[in-house]
């Protein structure tokens, strides 16, 4: 068949599915949907129980950086494996189905994520004034996200 004879009958073809109700897209070949990236994600946790499994402790050894901080090799593999839960945990808080779209969340989980990312370098590079020095932003980045997001925020005793 010549091009003009394929593009005839192309257009005959669109033409017939119009005239049935047939829009342009469904006349067109079925064209393969990339797969969507997120299936198959789903969380496993709740979100207290990523706050007191993983965010909470791991926060804590940044936070108490100077009173607990590592002798060993041992010890400096055990804080870098903390501090990198503590980036991927933000991660996890961005999944879909926690984040829902809300930009205000995935900002404030960006802040835990920028921090944590930080404090891992740190811990890499065993730097403990550096570790100190990111007792402010991940408080902040903790405050931030609860005045956002969690109700009663502060509580008063």
């Amino acid at each position: 068949m010549t091009m003009r004879v394929s593009a005839i009958v192309l257009l005959a073809g669109l033409l017939t599915g119009l005239l049935a109700g047939t829009t342009f897209a469904q006349a067109l070949p079925a064209q393969q949907s990339a797969p969507d990236p997120f299936d198959g994600l789903r969380p496993i946790g709740t979100m207290s129980e990523l706050m007191v499994h993983l965010i909470y402790p791991t926060s804590n050894a940044v936070f108490y950086i100077l009173t607990r901080t590592p002798t060993t090799d041992a010890e400096w593999g055990v804080l870098e494996g903390q501090t990198l839960m503590l980036a991927e945990s933000a991660n996890l808080l961005m999944m879909p189905s926690r984040a829902r779209g809300r930009e205000q969340w995935i900002a404030d989980a960006l802040l835990l994520l920028n921090v944590g990312e930080a404090a891992l370098s740190a811990a890499q590079d065993r730097d403990v004034p550096a570790l100190e020095a990111l007792n402010g932003p991940l408080y902040e980045s903790c405050v931030t996200c609860h005045q956002h997001f969690r109700s009663g925020y502060p509580r008063r005793r």
